[in-house]
């Protein structure tokens, strides 16, 4: 199956890997506690720990500025550098890995001349301008910075606002190509359980997600029957 969108390959195989089989979802639901216990342990952390959702507004690609004001807590502590407007080579820099462009940056967060406190995006434009170039990011686009080490992240394009706008609803009023069973689901990923329930002879009403390229591979390859539920 094509994955749209290929980035998705990279940071949603898990989801895939399984999920058209049914039967192994009869074989997890059977987990016994204490590998419960021990998948939990192994966890690193929560969502916010891992990964944060930057809101691209004008003034960002106007000025190919990143802010992460509100995400200090998300980078070292030693992060903030000079008031230099250029990257000075610290060596207290984080590493971002910039998806789609397949290039790594090192990069920190300036410090105000006048009260030395950070300033709210990271530091160089150049790269930014690139990334938003590359992706076409426009107004109102979500990124994700995901950290990958201690001082790695990855940057990739989350949610398109123009997927936002699809208006899924409308595949709701069109009809059913079969009069068998029917499924809702969530949490559908790049489609794996919607391809297992169709080849169980099951039709999709709705598979909800909220990953862009995860609902651009469903609509590529399975049925527009699809909702980012970040609409």
């Amino acid at each position: 199956m094509k994955l749209a969108l290929g980035e998705y390959r990279n940071r949603g195989a898990a989801n895939w890997g399984g999920a058209a089989v049914l039967i192994q979802f009869a074989q997890l639901a059977r987990m016994s506690t204490r590998n419960d216990k021990e998948v939990s342990h192994k966890m690193s952390g929560t969502v916010a720990d891992r990964k944060r959702l930057l809101h691209v507004t004008a003034g960002n690609l106007r000025q190919n500025h990143l802010y992460v004001t509100g995400h200090f807590d998300f980078f070292p502590a030693d992060c903030v550098g000079s008031s230099k407007k250029t990257f000075d080579g610290s060596p207290t820099a984080v590493n971002i890995f910039l998806e789609g462009l397949n290039e790594t940056i090192q990069t920190d967060i300036g410090s105000d001349p006048a009260t030395g406190k950070p300033r709210s995006f990271l530091r160089g434009r150049s790269w930014v301008r690139k990334f938003y170039e590359h992706h076409k990011v426009k107004t109102g686009d979500l990124l994700a910075l995901e950290r990958t080490g201690t001082r790695n992240y990855r940057l990739y394009l989350f949610d398109n606002k123009v997927d936002r706008d699809l208006g899924w609803q409308a595949s709701l009023e069109e009809p059913l190509a079969t009069q068998g069973p029917t499924v809702l689901e969530l949490f559908a990923g790049c489609g794996g359980m919607v391809l297992g329930f169709q080849r169980a002879g099951f039709e999709t009403i709705l598979a909800n997600e909220w990953d862009a390229a995860a609902c651009a591979t469903i609509r590529k390859n399975l049925t527009n029957r699809v909702a980012q539920c970040g609409q």
